[in-house]
């Protein structure tokens, strides 16, 4: 079917299941109760079925994020479908995680050492840099197909049939987003960010980055971070076991916000942040989310720029507080100018491997050469946005953003960054 005609058939499906609901059939149901017996049964017999979540605190994430989808997302009802059936499956993931480690005691004793994070404000290059470093075959990065179906570990083999399933889920997505790949590329082989990692235990900006969910982004803002990060270096264990060690990159704008916690778990971390001028990240943010949550919502306009640029702002604030403590030295912490990674991708990228007092091997350079000849900037079409059209007010944003501007002004004003 061409993709043209995949958004009328949502459509209609949307309008069709409305019209069910207003005869008196009820809409998927996102109270938690339930989910938690579908997805023993979504993990297979041969996992063993506790009596309750493997930690509880899995508990109260699912029920924080469910709870603000059904009061406050105004979901479609594909939407609806869409986000039970994400919950149960992470839960189910959880659950298979859990009995892998059980059943491969060695998954524990994974060292997993000096990764490098890529961090910074959203919108920078920063999935770019990222799919630049993971072509390096001495690096690892999450792959997109492993975090959407991570068990059993990679390292045992027959990942080609997880493989064909996660490109087939990505083809749905794709038909219910079209045109999201345009601001974000999505492909099963391609590295996965941070964020994914941690919906597993439901403590993940991702749900309110595809779901205006305020209450579950308060709740998620209180809480200490450990957790995640403890989850989150168990994955990378999960995902390292059986298979030859590598330099771990890993990249999530939102890391920003939780600096300490990260580095409680991993005090070794190395950090590249790319810079760019906080008007257009903005507006591409702006853009960029919107175009997720019309997937789900039926009012994707509730993501307002007034709380997008308080947040970020903040989320500057809290890492430019953290460098001032000079809490990583400053030769694990390299930065980048997103004009140099635009203008020159691999130059930039030599910079930051001189940066990271790492040398590239010629077999690195060729991978990352085909790597931009496959995923060239406009592969998907051109992402266009401004401030205005999504009420950004540049003024605003360079008053909130002052205390950062001046600090990085020379990987701000540098040719195609921004000023």
């Amino acid at each position: 079917m061409p993709k043209r005609l995949w958004v009328p058939l949502f459509r209609l499906a949307n309008a069709l299941v409305r019209g069910v609901v207003r005869l008196g059939v009820g809409a998927a149901p996102l109270e938690p109760e339930g989910i938690p017996a579908e997805a023993r049964r979504a993990a297979g017999p041969e996992v063993p079925s506790p009596g309750a979540l493997p930690e509880p605190s899995l508990a109260e994430g699912l029920h924080r994020f469910l709870s603000a989808a059904e009061t406050e997302a105004e979901l479609t009802p594909i939407g609806r479908l869409a986000t039970r059936r994400d919950a149960t499956r992470l839960l189910a993931h959880r659950l298979r995680l859990a009995a892998d480690r059980s059943r491969y005691p060695g998954i524990a004793e994974e060292p997993i050492e000096a990764p490098v994070f890529i961090v910074g404000l959203p919108r920078t290059g920063t999935t770019l840099l990222h799919g630049l470093l993971a072509a390096d075959p001495g690096n690892r990065a999450p792959a997109t197909w492993e975090v959407m179906e991570p068990s059993p570990p990679p390292g045992l083999g027959g990942t080609k049939a997880r493989r064909r399933r996660v490109r087939r889920q990505l083809r749905w997505f794709d038909r219910l987003a079209p045109g999201y790949k345009v601001a974000h590329p999505l492909e099963a082989d391609l590295p996965q960010e941070c964020m994914e990692i941690a919906a597993h235990v439901f403590q993940s900006d991702r749900f309110f980055r595809t779901h205006h969910v305020p209450d579950y982004r308060d709740w998620l803002a209180a809480r200490p971070a450990d957790e995640a990060y403890t989850f989150h270096r168990r994955f990378l264990q999960h995902l390292q076991w059986g298979g030859p060690p590598r330099q771990w990159v890993l990249k999530n704008p939102p890391h920003i916000f939780a600096l300490d916690a990260l580095t409680r778990i991993y005090p070794d971390a190395r950090f590249v942040q790319i810079h760019r001028d906080p008007v257009t990240v903005m507006a591409s943010y702006m853009s960029h989310t919107r175009r997720l949550r019309a997937a789900f919502s039926e009012r994707p306009e509730l993501l307002a720029p007034g709380p997008v640029v308080e947040r970020w702002a903040a989320g500057i604030d809290n890492l430019l507080d953290f460098r001032e403590r000079d809490a990583v030295p400053a030769p694990r912490w390299v930065d980048l100018a997103y004009a140099e990674l635009e203008a020159d991708p691999l130059a930039a990228v030599q910079r930051v491997y001189s940066g990271l007092g790492w040398s590239m091997a010629p077999a690195a350079l060729e991978a990352m050469e085909a790597f931009l000849a496959e995923h060239t900037q406009h592969k998907y079409g051109v992402h266009r946005y401004s401030p205005a059209k999504y009420g950004v007010d540049p003024d605003a944003v360079r008053d909130r953003f002052a205390r950062y501007r001046p600090t990085f002004a020379p990987f701000l004003t540098r040719r195609g960054g921004g000023a």
